[in-house]
């Protein structure tokens, strides 16, 4: 499988295949060859090209064979199909750990990384994991979760908009009855 990872700002994922297999994320396909078929379990195969597309930043995680990372579902875009996935989902983030050996591409706004000591605890905003070594511990909270090391955290660096209890989206700023849009 080979790959290109293109874009600034708004990146795509181009991986051409001959003859080859890899797992993807079917909502973020953007385009694919004819010859490319999807299979179950979101696995696509044949010879030609397909294009991803993410949120903003791609980066591409590789794993040796006795390596494993925890990962957000939604942040994940490909995989190869010989990472093994176990499912860790919880009532405030859907996370998955994959296990080596190859390789995780995965998209988010952009990235913090944090190498956490043994040990060592931080507090993060749960929507904002993106990644961890699977040697962090974590305590998932609504809003704000608990990550103690040894390993490395990735973040994605962006707040998302945070809805109320209510379903409704929270004003980031107090309403002042002034409109940007009233002056023109």
């Amino acid at each position: 499988m080979q790959h290109e990872i293109v874009g600034e700002q708004f990146q795509c994922l181009k991986i051409t295949m001959q003859s080859e297999r890899v797992r993807g994320t079917y909502q973020k396909l953007l385009c694919k060859s004819e010859g490319i078929n999807l299979g179950d379990g979101n696995i696509f195969s044949g010879t030609g090209a397909l294009i991803f597309s993410g949120n903003g930043k791609i980066k591409q995680l590789y794993m040796g064979s006795a390596d494993s990372i925890v990962l957000k579902e939604e942040c994940i875009l490909a995989a190869d199909v010989e990472t093994g996935q176990e499912l860790l989902s919880t009532n405030y983030v859907s996370l998955v750990q994959f296990f080596g050996p190859g390789e995780v591409f995965i998209c988010g706004k952009d990235f913090v990384e944090y190498y956490l000591e043994e040990k060592k605890t931080v507090e993060v905003r749960t929507q904002c994991i993106t990644a961890m070594d699977s040697s962090v511990t974590f305590r998932l909270g609504s809003r704000f979760s608990e990550l103690t090391g040894p390993g490395a955290i990735l973040l994605e660096s962006v707040i998302p908009e945070e809805e109320s209890a209510e379903g409704v989206k929270e004003e980031s700023a107090e309403k002042s009855g002034f409109s940007f849009f009233d002056q023109l």
